[in-house]
């Protein structure tokens, strides 16, 4: 497995909020999405964890 190159698919951003499954949307720009996050733990008190997404994988066949 290897990353995605760059010429394919630009790094991006994503948060996933761990307590009910609800992510922001794949952004280069890492700070929509941590204002999403902010904003989802505003209105929901209790989802205090989340887990960033960032980069694209695709699994090869060997060579």
């Amino acid at each position: 497995m290897r990353p995605v190159p760059e010429t394919e698919m630009p790094v991006t951003f994503a948060m996933h909020c761990t307590r009910c499954d609800a992510a922001s949307v794949p952004h280069i720009d890492f700070t929509i999405v941590h204002t999403w996050a902010v904003q989802h733990a505003v209105h929901n008190s209790a989802h205090t964890a989340y887990r960033e997404i960032h980069r694209h994988w695709r699994t090869a066949p060997a060579d």
